[in-house]
């Protein structure tokens, strides 16, 4: 028997929309698939992060606690800016 995570429609739900399941489904539906979370999400295991420090890592930090959508607008700005202003060579990118 499957667990109810996995029914069709909910399944069918995440391919349509793009959503990723909560959190609170994603632990049973990896043990029930015989993956990890990691795996499931398509990431890459978890290693030792890296962040940068100073001012940079206090507003990572912060990003870090925001829902994903308000990450991925952040996300979006930030490389704007990145490609608008060089690659950090002098030179555009």
């Amino acid at each position: 028997m499957r667990p109810y995570c996995l029914s069709p429609s909910n399944v069918s739900y995440w391919e349509r929309s793009g959503q990723i399941p909560r959190s609170d489904v994603l632990a049973p539906m990896a043990k029930a698939l015989g993956v990890t979370v990691h795996e499931l999400l398509g990431e890459p295991k978890p290693g030792r992060a890296v962040t940068p420090g100073g001012k940079l890592g206090q507003v990572f930090e912060r990003v870090s606690k925001l829902p994903r959508r308000q990450q991925d607008k952040i996300i979006e700005v930030v490389n704007a800016l990145v490609s608008q202003h060089g690659n950090g060579h002098g030179k555009p990118a």
